[in-house]
């Protein structure tokens, strides 16, 4: 574990264009780095735990990571193959409730921590900051409920709009 400082820049590269870096500079990105921890994990690694306590957020800047969710028969589904610039565990950075996947990793992977407590920080002292990555996160929630809703059947919304 390391602080994430030193990978600001990779950080800031990988991210998604078309939601983060329209509100993000790379100061901000730098400054957001302050309050996270960088890690490394080897292929098969679970990062996250489906229905396990969370308090933080991942962001990938290295490798790739299966997102998987047991279905109804207690099997793994595979829900989403990520790679840089993902975000993972962002509900629970924000509620502390139990996680709704499990994320694995594919081979070799480096990932940026935030916790609930860097979080609550950032908002005190860093109104601005606070501003730009809570609206991202509200985005980033809303594209994957609306991405839920357009894979339910023809016709039958899951979610009202």
């Amino acid at each position: 574990m390391e602080g994430a400082e030193a990978y600001a820049e990779r950080i800031y590269e990988v991210i998604p264009q078309d939601l983060f870096q329209q509100r993000m500079s790379l100061g901000d990105c730098r400054l957001l780095c302050c309050f996270m921890h960088a890690y490394e994990a080897p292929s098969g690694v679970e990062l996250l735990s489906e229905g396990a306590p969370g308090d933080h957020m991942l962001v990938l800047f290295e490798g790739r990571v299966d997102v998987l969710r047991m279905d109804l028969s207690g099997r793994p589904r595979r829900l989403a193959q990520v790679g840089p610039g993902a975000f993972l565990g962002e509900m629970s950075l924000i509620d502390g409730d139990r996680r709704i996947a499990s994320c694995i990793t594919l081979g070799e992977t480096r990932f940026a921590v935030i916790t609930h407590e860097g979080l609550k920080e950032i908002l005190a002292t860093h109104a601005r900051l606070a501003n730009k990555l809570l609206l991202w996160l509200l985005e980033t929630c809303i594209a994957r409920l609306r991405e839920m809703d357009m894979r339910a059947i023809p016709g039958q919304a899951v979610f009202l709009a």
